[in-house]
């Protein structure tokens, strides 16, 4: 007999795809699985008079453990002996459509034998949207004897079979995979309009509920009782608003349940037929609640609202909850924004050219104004950072702000969150915001907390290195993370040069001769003159005459922008970088003469972009030579502001720390 296309469909994840193809005015033969009970109920309300075939499958159909290999061996003989040539009444030119997909072997057999007589299409459907989720990889790299276990199954088969990467190693397909087309999809209301689909006479106060199989075991690890407890009052909520409510249950043939089954809504809602896509009738409510949210039905543009109650959904362990809200990260966060309403809603949002918001996603740059918290997008990460908050008069976050860091991350949920300066933060704000990021990052510049709190974060960088040493030591994981100049923090305006010279670093540390070096040179060569960081200085000290007033630690910013010549003291006990008043002073345009550290060639292109002195005496002569001439000196200034605003700066640094944070998200 000649079809003008034969299908072969294995189960629901590919009939968007076969519904786009399917041309209901020419000759059809459908063949799915005996046991895809679902995707026969849907072909047989969708396409009546279509004739369907539904051929068993091979028990073993996936990558069984070695010592189950000689069963699915004698399972794929007795199988091929019996329906090798079932379909042998299909004659030419019939045209075969072959949806890939893994673990069919029963389908491969038959494929095997069409092939020799009728032209084959191949269309991509591994797992659906989840392509990424499933790589090939090397079959070299697995064991010999299932290598050799894969050679007698292609002989068999007639096909090369790889394995993939998924969920679990248990996942075989075809190496014709790779060559298959991809199916251009329609939209799912142009297939509502192509088909009869039935109308559910919807009120306007109506709302659909996707449901998710929590007493079937998924989401993986839910805890179905105390999930259900928490959607009890939701619901009550609703109903006494006066919504009514139709829900959809999972159409896998496995779940036979539902998520309110036992309380009181159970008889209040109507539940629609399982097998039917949800998709199809998305459009006839004005609101549409998924309990998992994973629902493929965001992936099309619908009119409805679409919302998530994933907020509801409890679980047995802390690591499986996790695993969940990576997972809905990944699905969501590239063209999707997650605005939480309340405790219980999430509203899911597709990003379009009509969407306000779409530049916070896109810029991989901190904006110009100074803010508590920014979210840059880094290829598909979304990642928040926590600035430190200005203008506070302890080390603690303010209430008020910490309780609109929480809403701005509840409503972006982003991938990871960076907290710049983990000194002013509490454990019961790590508690509220830990649960909307997949990864929660701190830097640290000094250990001011025991190794129980520096836990809470899944990494920690630091720019001293010994401390990095020291956390890892302990088991916490920990990164390099250079200091960097905060570009936000200076005026756009160019700002006048009106002191000659500024005294930075730890001059505290200087003895008493030395600062009156500074003191009788200051007096002799200097007119305009200040020293920063006077709070570290003795009050009998002779350089507080040059203090001028007390300046705080946003002034410092300040002050570089309008001097000349920066003097810079570094800690003489560290033998490391861990001063950003380096990149402060360069970035601001000022002359930085500095102490010789062996570091330092590593960031600065020494004498070309900064001075540096090895005795202070030498650092007195090399202030004296730059003042007597100041050409000399705004080259050296000027190449440094640009090394630092190319090479130094927040920007710069976010970008390498996000190709970190990449790597474990």
């Amino acid at each position: 007999m000649v079809y003008d296309k034969v299908y072969f469909l294995e189960n629901n994840y590919g009939i968007k795809k076969f519904l786009s193809l399917y041309n209901p005015n020419e000759s059809n033969l459908v063949i799915i699985s005996k046991e895809a009970i679902s995707l026969n109920n849907v072909l047989t309300a969708l396409l009546p008079n279509q004739e369907i075939i539904r051929i068993p499958r091979i028990p073993t159909n996936y990558i069984p453990p070695e010592q189950q290999f000689e069963k699915q061996i004698e399972e794929i003989v007795q199988f091929s002996n019996q329906y090798k040539n079932y379909l042998n009444f299909i004659e030419p030119p019939s045209e075969i459509i072959f949806f890939t997909f893994h673990n069919i072997f029963h389908f491969y057999v038959l494929l095997s034998e069409l092939m020799k007589r009728l032209q084959v299409t191949f269309y991509n459907i591994i797992v659906g949207n989840d392509n990424d989720a499933f790589q090939p990889f090397d079959i070299k790299s697995i064991p010999l004897s299932y290598q050799q276990h894969f050679m007698k199954l292609k002989e068999l088969i007639g096909f090369e079979l790889i394995p993939f990467k998924g969920y679990n190693f248990n996942t075989l397909a075809l190496k014709i995979f790779e060559k298959a087309k991809e199916v251009h999809d329609v939209k799912w209301r142009e297939i509502a309009n192509k088909f009869s689909i039935e109308k559910y006479n919807i009120n306007k106060d109506a709302a659909l509920i996707i449901d998710s199989p929590i007493f079937d075991g998924a989401p993986a690890g839910v805890d179905p009782e105390k999930t259900q407890n928490n959607l009890i009052p939701f619901f009550k909520k609703q109903f006494q608003k006066g919504k009514s409510f139709h829900l959809k249950p999972h159409y896998d043939e496995r779940c036979n349940s539902i998520s309110l089954q036992g309380t009181e809504f159970e008889n209040k809602i109507k539940v629609l037929p399982k097998y039917l896509p949800v998709e199809l009738i998305m459009d006839q409510y004005d609101e549409v609640y998924s309990i998992s949210g994973f629902s493929t039905a965001i992936y099309d543009q619908f009119s409805c609202r679409i919302f998530s109650l994933s907020m509801l959904i409890d679980f047995r362990t802390y690591e499986e909850k996790q695993h969940f809200w990576n997972i809905f990260n990944i699905k969501f966060k590239k063209n999707y924004s997650l605005v939480q309403l309340d405790d219980d809603t999430i509203e899911i949002k597709r990003i379009d050219d009509s969407t306000p918001d779409k530049n916070l996603y896109q810029t991989n740059k901190i904006p110009q104004k100074e803010q508590d918290i920014v979210f840059i997008q880094s290829g598909s990460s979304l990642l928040a950072i926590i600035f430190k908050e200005k203008h506070r008069s302890n080390n603690a976050l303010s209430e008020n702000t910490k309780d609109e860091l929480c809403k701005q991350i509840k409503s972006n949920c982003p991938d990871a969150i960076f907290i710049n300066d983990t000194s002013n933060i509490t454990h019961d704000f790590i508690i509220r915001i830990r649960k909307h990021t997949q990864l929660l990052v701190g830097q640290i510049d000094d250990l001011l907390y025991g190794n129980d709190f520096y836990r809470n974060f899944d990494i920690i960088f630091s720019s001293i290195p010994q401390l990095v040493l020291k956390l890892r030591q302990s088991g916490i994981a920990s990164y390099y993370h250079p200091c960097a100049f905060d570009h936000r923090k200076t005026k756009q305006k160019r700002q006048e040069k009106k002191y000659a010279i500024a005294l930075s670093g730890n001059i505290s540390l200087l003895n008493d001769i030395e600062q009156n070096k500074i003191n009788t040179y200051c007096h002799q060569t200097f007119s305009k003159c200040i020293v920063l960081d006077s709070k570290r200085l003795n009050n009998n000290s002779p350089l507080q005459k040059y203090v001028g007033h007390k300046f705080e630690e946003n002034d410092t910013i300040s002050v570089f922008s309008q001097t000349k010549i920066v003097f810079h003291m570094n800690n003489p006990k560290e033998s490391y970088l861990n001063n950003s008043r380096l990149f402060d002073i360069t970035g601001c345009g000022a002359l930085l003469i500095t102490e010789y550290n062996d570091e330092l060639s590593q960031i600065f292109d020494i004498n070309n972009e900064i001075v540096v002195y090895r005795s202070f005496e030498e650092g007195v002569e090399l202030v004296r030579y730059y003042l007597k001439y100041p050409d000399d000196a705004q080259v050296i200034a000027t190449a440094g502001q640009k090394r630092t605003l190319t090479d130094h700066t927040v920007d710069m640094r976010i970008q390498e720390l996000a190709k970190i944070l990449d790597k474990h998200i």
